[in-house]
């Protein structure tokens, strides 16, 4: 077996960058059979050396297991990386979870930090990654729902930051007969803005229109970066694929999907509504 694979206590899977790039699930089927019934466990790519980690009596006054599994778990309760268990890799059917990202570990200070998710093609690491903030918006996209995920960003030349309050995406896939032309991915966003000074700036509705558009257009760019990302590597993460199988299999029986899929015009449009509008009437 290449690479490395370690069991923490059944709660977490770590595995290296090289076990992750030899189609791992394939091995870890086999846990299916354990008693201790790890398929409610984590998985996770440890890019680092995973015997000094393991090596560790305890990270920050914990075991490494316990920090770990506490650090997806408070990453998780706020919407910002992926929820799935071993449970959806190994019993969700080999046509579409072949394509997946998995949360990222790296050194860090002693210890270790969450550090986006590694991008998975026909079940094998593709060595390309997200960040933390791209992690995030491909959640969204995935349909997380708004726990108050922090976007920072600019709109207009002015820093920004807002809270997601809720959170509704839908897929439209637009085809002529046999021929799917493009999918859209449609975003809404409710938040909360977050003012410099803690107070909220008094505005007009025309003016609160412009800057909801402004910020709309921000986090467009944002999510159009993260859909290239998957097409550039081929990884369907989204499952797009699934989805188009779902609700048109005419459609989907006559695609080549892993040949087509990278070309596809896939266009986020998202809409942002702020909550905490201040408006002077």
């Amino acid at each position: 077996m290449p690479g490395i694979l370690s069991v923490l206590e059944t709660r977490l899977y770590l595995i290296s960058p090289k076990f992750a790039k030899d189609q791992p699930l394939n091995y870890l089927n086999i846990t299916s059979q354990f008693i201790s019934n790890p398929l409610y466990a984590y998985l996770a790519v440890y890019d680092g050396n995973l015997s000094e980690l393991l090596a560790k009596k305890k990270i920050k006054d914990q075991t490494v297991s316990n920090f770990l599994v506490s650090l997806i778990d408070d990453e998780q309760d706020r919407g910002r990386i992926p929820s799935k268990k071993m449970l959806h890799y190994l019993l969700g059917g080999t046509e579409f979870i072949n394509d997946f990202a998995l949360n990222r570990f790296e050194p860090f200070e002693g210890g270790a930090r969450l550090a986006g998710t590694a991008l998975f093609r026909d079940g094998k690491y593709t060595g390309v990654n997200l960040n933390d903030e791209d992690t995030m918006l491909a959640n969204l996209m995935d349909g997380a729902p708004g726990k108050m995920q922090l976007i920072i960003g600019k709109a207009d030349g002015k820093n920004y930051s807002v809270l997601v309050q809720n959170a509704k995406r839908n897929y439209d896939i637009i085809h002529d007969g046999s021929k799917l032309r493009k999918i859209g991915i449609s975003l809404k966003l409710e938040v909360k803005l977050v003012e410099e000074g803690l107070t909220v700036q008094k505005r007009t509705n025309k003016k609160l229109a412009k800057l909801e558009t402004k910020i709309a257009a921000d986090i467009a760019v944002k999510t159009a970066a993260v859909i290239a990302t998957l097409q550039k590597v081929n990884c369907d993460y989204l499952q797009l694929g699934h989805e188009t199988a779902a609700f048109h299999p005419n459609l989907y029986k006559g695609i080549n999907w892993r040949e087509q899929y990278p070309q596809l015009q896939i266009k986020p449009a998202v809409k942002v509504k702020i909550l905490n509008s201040g408006i002077l009437e």
